[in-house]
């Protein structure tokens, strides 16, 4: 299959420009309204001259079978419909390669090889914009709860994977390495970026992620109390000492090992070219989404920002149970790495400070370090809900008793509430939680454990709250 591209020099793009016309501007060239970037250029190319130095991008527009030239720029061609994807409004000022999905996290702990050396997982995700030719990356590294420093288990992992739109549909593509269907992750480390896989997903459409990982040294996973599953959507985590098969091209249902409902695995980078801002969220077991649950939730979203967040933007929960600001400033280097695929940063970090003894002024300090690792790219701080013992039943909440170092927790929100140098400003979380300003306790209407089971994680129905008090503002993430 070819498609023909004629080419007219213009002094500026016509009012409405021919989607099959290259258009040879003083701004540089435009296929269609779109900026024409190549396989090593983010596009516009400035010149013809250019475009005829890209070797892999001549060979798409003459022979149209393209799948690796042209996307990494913002033109590209589909090898399934042989048609130019055009993405409407988009510019070569708005574009960036960012991560563009939910439901994403960095991976927590481990299981022994005696338990347990293959895993099949299969994710559901949203896409947040539209996207072409979109690639993935899979962790063989994870940050454990018990030590809070990144590594992996010392076993080099295999991995395959493949990528399922629209959902049952049957589509599912096998994603590649330069073309192997596998590729070898050492211990630590994380996979490269697959090849280009060439599918369109619009902003709004849900997509599965399936993977099959086999590491002889046990399995990395995602492990967290309450469900790290959505099976209502259609997720699913398998597990075997050796009798499960790679099953990610089969569209039957997944047999073999055992069925764990707890446990998932997934893709730490999803990316693409695209213009919507994107999230990478660090944080303790709030972000994280402990006593969170996916029952009766469409979205996806787990934890206290990845609920105020998911509707709108992509993103990655870095949120970690028992992490704080102090162990994140001493082991962060693979987390700080997936930054240059995010447009904004988000640190709820704080609780685990505070209630092990840190002062306000101390904690802002650590804000004040960690945000200076990100350079220019906006990062944004929290304040930090109460922690509290009690029934968190009562109305008037006189059956909850504030934890030690609550009075430091208060006086942290009202130095963030002033503003803190060095960060692009704060979410207000705590005026959520409490129902009020510095009220110290867990906002209750008389229904037991509404709110929070513990005086410390949040449950859905709180986390819900934050998201419809749009405690993230739009007007923060613009880019």
């Amino acid at each position: 299959m070819s498609t023909k591209i004629r080419r007219i020099k213009t002094a500026a793009l016509p009012a409405k420009p021919r989607p099959d016309t290259l258009y040879d501007t003083p701004a540089g060239l435009f296929l269609g309204d779109e900026p024409l970037g190549g396989s090593t250029t983010l596009g516009p190319f400035a010149s013809v001259a250019a475009l005829n130095a890209d070797a892999g991008a001549i060979a798409a527009l003459a022979s149209g079978n393209g799948t690796a030239a042209l996307v990494t720029g913002v033109g590209y061609f589909d090898a399934i419909g042989g048609v130019w994807v055009l993405r409407a409004g988009a510019n070569s000022t708005d574009e960036y390669v960012g991560h563009f999905s939910t439901n994403v996290a960095v991976m927590t702990s481990t299981i022994a090889a005696g338990t347990a050396t293959q895993l099949l997982c299969k994710k559901r995700h949203v896409s947040r914009d539209t996207v072409s030719f979109p690639r993935f990356a899979w962790p063989n590294w994870l940050v454990p709860t018990s030590t809070l420093i990144e590594g992996g288990n010392g076993g080099s992992a295999t991995i395959t994977a493949s990528i399922e739109y629209p959902i049952g549909s049957g589509n599912i593509m096998q994603c590649t390495w330069s073309g192997a269907t596998s590729v070898a992750v050492a211990s630590g480390a994380q996979s490269p970026l697959c090849d280009p896989v060439p599918i369109r997903i619009p902003r709004g459409a849900a997509y599965f992620t399936r993977v099959f990982y086999t590491n002889a040294s046990g399995l990395i996973v995602l492990q967290a109390s309450g469900n790290t599953l959505d099976v209502a959507n259609g997720e699913v985590f398998r597990y075997s000492t050796g009798s499960l098969t790679d099953q990610t091209m089969s569209a039957a249902a997944w047999t073999g090992g055992t069925n764990n409902t707890n446990l998932s695995y997934g893709p730490i980078l999803c990316v693409a070219s695209m213009t919507r801002p994107s999230v990478l969220v660090f944080g303790d077991s709030r972000a994280q989404g402990i006593n969170d649950t996916f029952t009766g939730n469409l979205s996806g979203d787990k934890g206290a920002v990845p609920r105020a967040l998911g509707s709108n933007y992509s993103y990655v929960n870095c949120g970690v149970a028992n992490d704080s600001a102090a162990s994140f400033l001493t082991s962060n280097t693979l987390r700080v790495a997936l930054a240059k695929y995010f447009s904004h940063i988000i640190c709820e970090y704080g609780y685990n400070d505070i209630f092990n003894g840190a002062s306000a002024a101390t904690l802002v300090t650590r804000q004040q370090s960690i945000a200076a690792l990100f350079g220019a790219k906006p990062t944004h701080i929290t304040t930090i809900p109460p922690g509290t013992t009690g029934a968190w039943t009562l109305v008037d909440r006189s059956d909850q008793t504030a934890r030690a170092n609550q009075a430091a927790n208060t006086t942290y929100n009202g130095l963030v509430r002033a503003g803190v140098s060095g960060v692009a400003g704060f979410f207000e979380f705590a005026d959520v939680a409490e129902g009020g300003r510095n009220l110290g306790t867990w906002l209750a209407d008389g229904t037991t454990n509404k709110n929070t089971t513990d005086g410390i994680h949040e449950t859905q129905v709180m986390n819900l709250l934050y998201a419809s008090a749009n405690v993230i503002s739009p007007s923060a993430m613009t880019r």
